[in-house]
């Protein structure tokens, strides 16, 4: 096995360049490893705490855990209407499922009191 540097950051999101509390996995079908992270708009010129709320998860795949690639952000998610938070996802595998664990704030709040925080459970057997 070859040992490769890895330079800081080790990921970079190529859209809000905000890629924060990542979990990584082997993803067992795709024979690669995942990064599922918090994609938080760090370009956004807002200047109050509306740019880390809004946020998609992100995706990114490798098959070293060196190189990455952009894959996109999970879709399908919201539990109801309109644009929503999720935060700091971690995933598990267990009993041939996939959990994931994430934190969700309804909408896309300014302040970071005075909003309801839940997590949510999801399971998939292909990730």
């Amino acid at each position: 096995m070859e040992n490769k540097e890895v330079k800081a950051p080790l990921f970079r999101d190529p859209i809000y360049d905000g890629a924060a509390d990542p979990t990584i996995i082997w993803n067992h079908l795709e024979k690669q490893w995942w990064m599922v992270y918090t994609n938080r708009r760090a370009t956004s010129p807002a200047d109050d705490f509306s740019w880390v709320h809004g946020t998609d998860l992100g995706i990114a795949t490798s098959k070293d855990g060196v190189d990455w690639l952009y894959r996109g952000i999970i879709e399908n998610l919201d539990i109801e209407k309109g644009r929503n938070t999720f935060w700091a996802p971690e995933i598990i595998f267990a009993n041939n499922t996939y959990h994931m664990y994430v934190s969700y704030i309804t909408g896309v709040p300014c302040k970071w009191e005075g909003h309801q925080r839940h997590i949510l459970h999801y399971t998939s057997k292909d990730l």
